[in-house]
């Protein structure tokens, strides 16, 4: 009888082992992706310098949220951009790009709401061109209550004289009124 009762000890435990190393490893491995600040930051920086390097008006005007793409002069501010950046970039600092990020969820005010938000800014992109920019922006990547606001609200160029070249506008597309 001692001896069955042992038996029945170990095979529960084997079976709890099983069950948490389950339990374990579909915890690591879900469907669900975790998304890096970095990563997003050095995706977009690159998307960006690629248009503006291709002189690629509508790839560079996708990349911004609905918002700001139904405004009346983002095209115009998309070509004063391609014409403010001058030539291909040789080299940016990939580890001096400075990302901050919001990320939120929850209900509040009759509402659901959920979001990631970065604001990356990359110093020192030099081109063949001799210049030397410094490229920031708002984007919301996730934004479950206001998809129109998935994507770039604001870009910022800079050259090394301080001037400056913005495409859209943070606070007109995270204002509660439409555009227009």
């Amino acid at each position: 009888m001692v001896w069955r009762k042992g038996k029945s000890m170990m095979k529960a435990i084997k079976y709890g082992f099983i069950f948490c190393l389950i339990f374990v490893i579909v915890g690591f491995t879900s469907c669900e992706k975790i998304i890096s600040d970095n990563e997003e930051g050095n995706k977009r920086v690159k998307e960006i310098i690629g248009y503006l390097e291709s002189n690629d008006a509508e790839g560079l005007k996708s990349l911004f949220c609905e918002k700001i793409q139904s405004s009346k002069d983002l095209d115009e501010q998309i070509q004063a951009a391609l014409d403010f950046f001058e030539g291909e970039m040789i080299s940016y600092d990939s580890k001096g790009i400075l990302v901050n990020s919001g990320k939120a969820s929850g209900y509040g005010n009759g509402r659901r709401y959920s979001y990631y938000h970065i604001s990356p800014r990359v110093k020192y992109i030099q081109t063949t061109a001799e210049k030397v920019y410094e490229i920031g922006f708002n984007a919301d990547i996730i934004n479950v209550d206001q998809p129109d606001r998935i994507g770039i609200s604001e870009l910022r160029i800079k050259d090394e004289d301080d001037n400056k070249c913005v495409i859209g506008d943070f606070y007109l597309a995270n204002h509660e009124k439409n555009i227009c």
